[in-house]
């Protein structure tokens, strides 16, 4: 991967494959494959880019960016000990949403897998949205025949 060497440089309506972009401003631009390490990017298209440090992206079109693993607390914890903590979480009624605790791990791909495991054992006796509507919208008849249900 190249790099782009200006610091502090602006650059418009370019497009940059495969660079490692470092304190620069780029406008109206197309990314690929970049790593942006703190930069600021305005009305531009990423693609396939990773996100290094604090950047200021506004306006843009995203198509897969990548964030690097949070170096936080909770990632230095044990697996089972996250478990646990993640099973007290969960444990509230369920009220047809995901719990707000599950959208906010959504930035690190390693805790939401763990912890949208977790929610699923913990809420095992739960069927999915869709689910509930196709079996609330079967005649009385078919629903009749329903001896065992089986979600795996």
């Amino acid at each position: 991967m190249s790099r782009f060497r200006s610091r502090n440089s602006t650059t418009t309506a370019r497009t940059l494959n495969n660079l490692s972009l470092h304190h620069a401003t780029i406008t109206t631009s197309i990314l690929s494959n970049c790593s942006i390490h703190t930069c600021t990017i305005t009305s531009s298209t990423l693609i396939n880019c990773r996100l290094y440090g604090v950047s200021e992206i506004k306006n843009c079109l995203i198509s897969a960016l990548t964030l690097p693993p949070p170096n936080s607390t909770l990632t230095k914890l044990p697996v089972e000990i996250r478990d646990m903590m993640f099973q007290f979480f969960f444990e509230e009624e369920w009220n047809g949403n995901l719990p707000a605790f599950l959208h906010a791990l959504k930035g690190c791909e390693d805790l939401y897998s763990q912890a949208l495991k977790t929610f699923w054992k913990v809420n095992k006796d739960l069927l999915h949205q869709d689910a509930r509507v196709a079996l609330e919208n079967m005649k009385e008849n078919p629903l009749m025949g329903i001896q065992t249900l089986v979600i795996e």
